[in-house]
């Protein structure tokens, strides 16, 4: 039977493990506000975090507030995106 694990702290986009035991397998769901589900291969997650801890390694720190649109704003070309706390 597959087991429903939730990582999240009550806002939107929400991280989702499901997990099936018998099988010994597991899914990567992101939830959005609209309550759809998208799946994310675990590879990509894992690649993010090795970056992640790279960076933090050289003392970078994640952005926020309004660093998160002028960042996302000069790297993509994209206007205000929506931030979550």
């Amino acid at each position: 039977m597959a087991a429903f694990q939730d990582i999240h702290d009550e806002s939107y986009p929400i991280l989702h493990i499901v997990v099936d035991h018998r099988r010994k397998k597991y899914v990567v769901l992101l939830e959005t506000s609209d309550g759809e589900f998208i799946y994310i291969p675990a590879h990509k997650i894992k690649k993010i975090h090795d970056k992640l801890k790279e960076l933090e390694g050289k003392a970078y720190k994640e952005a926020n507030g309004d660093q998160v649109d002028i960042i996302v704003e000069e790297a993509l070309g994209l206007e205000r995106i929506e931030y979550i706390e």
